[in-house]
Order: structure tokens, then sequence, then C-alpha cells
């Protein structure tokens, strides 16, 4: 698996506020710490039973994280070709040409780790050192540090992780079964290093 992880803190970085709710108040946060019975409501969680499998094992009470956001798509030809170019797969015979992604947003339950830049610059290198050990040669995957804000009237401010997870192959099946690989071998990671 390649492996890769960023830090986006500048000004213009996107936020995480938990909880959220976006503008339509169609989507919004759900606590499946709290409530794992609601990973119903999540419409990816849904239509992929790995994604689902990865929110209620991130969130069960053993995980040292919570999620906050997730999303499936499938990739465009541009976005497989970069995935197939960090592989070394482009200029095999068979190289792929589909592709899924996703990402998952966390944070630290630990107010300490949550809060704490440096943490963050200890263990976003050593799960993206463990993801490249794993045999995974269509998939790749990348952590973002970003801020983060929790809670409403006087929000803590920390840090949240953006998990992607890519998947490719020669056909959408097993683009779709290297990315669902690519999220269980992530998420155990996550379990066992967070």
């Amino acid at each position: 698996m390649y492996s890769d992880w960023s830090v986006e803190l500048g000004a213009d970085a996107p936020t995480l506020a938990v909880p959220w709710q976006d503008a339509a108040g169609l989507l919004a946060f759900v606590d499946l710490r709290a409530h794992p019975e609601q990973v119903t409501l999540l419409p990816e969680a849904e239509q992929h039973p790995v994604l689902a499998q990865a929110l209620l094992a991130l969130n069960e009470a053993r995980s040292g994280v919570t999620t906050a956001k997730c999303d499936v798509w499938q990739l465009d030809a541009e976005d497989v070709a970069s995935c197939a170019d960090l592989l070394d797969l482009l200029q095999t015979p068979d190289h792929p040409h589909f592709g899924f992604g996703s990402y998952i947003d966390v944070f630290f339950r630990q107010e300490d780790i949550f809060s704490s830049y440096e943490e963050h610059l200890e263990i976003l290198p050593a799960i993206a050192r463990a993801a490249a050990t794993l045999d995974l040669p269509e998939c790749t995957m990348e952590l973002v540090l970003r801020p983060c804000l929790l809670g409403t009237e006087h929000p803590l401010a920390g840090f949240s992780i953006t998990v992607y997870a890519y998947g490719v192959g020669t056909t959408a099946d097993a683009a779709y079964r290297n990315w669902g690989n690519a999220l269980a071998n992530l998420t155990s990671l996550l379990l066992r290093i967070a």
C-alpha cells in the first residue's frame, strides 16, 4: 500500500466543527459512539457495508477516536491514473481503469491528545509507516491533519484527521474490493495505534 500524510493548518484550511449540520439541514453529525444503531441513518454506510463496519469499529468503547464525517465515491479517470502512478501500475499491461475512494474524519477522545499538535505529529507518521507495510498493491491511503472544534458554546480547539482510503483495479468489482480491503486495514491500524 502506498501511504502518505500531510498537515493543513493554514488560515484557509477547512476546520471540522463537531457537531455539524449542512446548510440545507439534511445532513448532520451522528454520534455513533452513543447511538451505534444510527449508522443506518448514514446513506453512505447503508450503501457500503464495509464503511458501516469501519464506522462502528472506530466508535466502539475500546477505540481512542470518534468519527465525525464520511463519504464514498467512484474515482474519475484522472484520480485512477494518479493512484496507479503512485503504485507504479500505470505502465503495466493490465493497469487499473477503475477506482473507489472514501474519507472518514476522526478525532481523538482524550483531550490531551486531541489538543496536542506534537502528539499528532507522532501518530500520523506511525500510522503511515504501518500502512506502507501492508500487502495491498492496488491501494493507497492518506492522512491529513486539520483543525477541529468540539462543542457549541465554548468549543474546545484541537485537531482532526481525515483518513482517505483508495482502491483501484482492472474492473469496477476489483477496485471496490480493493478499496474495502484498504478501509478495513486502515481501521485496524487506527484502532491499534490510536
